[in-house]
This record gives structure tokens, C-alpha cells and sequence, in this order.
């Protein structure tokens, strides 16, 4: 089992690769600090979410590109399948009316930012339960049933940040073998 890898380089470092995204990280036990932070997902981990999106592989830009833009909204249907959820339920955690998907749909207009980071939230972390896990079925029931570590189904966080949160460090003592 793998695991994405967080580098962290101090501000001023030039060897750091301007194509990928960063975020500054604030805080430390001994005060405020500024770092850049770049989130390095796998390779086979990035694939899989360009590939429930989009449905291929070749996408130009990076994913912060592909949020402001806009996803398409067949990611929808796609991400729906490998989740095995129902539509509506679905869209309740991108924050989009049946309606207004409907419309979208036959319009083939993209997503708004809001909810194409809503969707690429979820994409990751289904990508994410399939790298811990190793297998699509078990990490899509993982994420429906009710989890003890987290107080309730997996999916249902996923509609926050917060929430998602929650969910990574789940997976992430999982791979590691902790009990969750």
C-alpha cells in the first residue's frame, strides 16, 4: 500500500517545481512560520481522478486549473458509478439541485468552481480509499458503511472540508495499520 507524500521547503527555495501546487502553511509550536507545502499525489492516484472527470487520461493543466474552469458535468456520472450511490445523493454532497444538474447535463455546460471542487474532492478521496484498499468495490462499500472512527458512514463527511479531513487521516491509519 502507498501513500501520498507532503514535501515541505522553506520560501526562497528554488528548486522546487513551479508547475506543481503549493499552499502556504502557517504555525508551529514555537510561532508562526512560512513554508510552501506541495502535495505530491502517486502517480496511479492522479491518474484515477484525472480519468473519473474527464473519462481519459490526457488533460491539459493541473487540477487547480481544472476546478476554476470547470469540470464536466459527465465527472458526475462517472464518479457516481465507481461510488455506487445513487444520483441524488450524489449531488447533495456537490451542493447541486437535480434541476440545475439536469439542465447542465443537457447543456453540456461544465461545473461552477464551487461544486467542481465539491466533485474533485470526492474523486480524490475515492481515489484515495482504492489506493488503500486495492480494490474499487471494497473501497466504494468502505465508504458507505458506518465507520466507529469517525461516527458515522464515510460519504456523508464528504460534503465539508472538515469532514473530508476527517476521512483522510482515517485512510491513512488504516494503511498504516492503526485500528480505525
Amino acid at each position: 500500500m502507498s501513500t501520498a507524500q507532503t514535501v515541505v521547503k522553506v520560501d526562497g527555495d528554488n528548486s522546487e517545481d513551479p508547475s506543481r501546487p503549493t499552499q502556504d502553511v502557517q504555525g508551529s509550536p514555537h510561532g508562526p512560520r512560512n513554508f510552501k507545502a506541495t502535495v505530491i499525489l502517486k502517480d496511479g492516484t492522479a491518474t484515477r481522478i484525472r480519468v473519473t472527470l474527464f473519462g481519459r487520461e490526457a488533460t491539459d493543466g493541473d487540477p487547480v486549473t481544472w476546478v476554476r474552469r470547470g469540470l464536466p458535468v459527465t465527472g458526475v456520472a462517472r464518479l457516481q458509478k465507481k461510488l455506487r450511490v445513487r444520483e441524488s445523493d450524489l449531488l447533495y454532497l456537490i451542493g447541486m439541485s437535480t434541476q440545475t444538474f439536469k439542465h447542465r447535463k443537457q447543456e453540456h455546460e461544465h461545473l461552477n468552481a464551487i461544486e467542481s471542487d465539491r466533485l474533485y474532492r470526492l474523486a480524490k478521496i475515492e481515489a484515495r480509499a482504492v489506493e488503500v484498499f486495492e480494490d474499487e468495490e471494497i473501497a466504494a462499500n468502505w465508504l458507505k458503511a458506518p465507520n466507529r472512527a469517525l461516527g458515522e458512514k464515510p460519504i456523508s463527511l464528504l460534503d465539508t472540508e472538515a469532514g473530508t479531513d476527517m476521512v483522510e487521516r482515517v485512510l491513512t491509519r488504516i494503511e498504516y495499520g492503526v485500528y480505525s
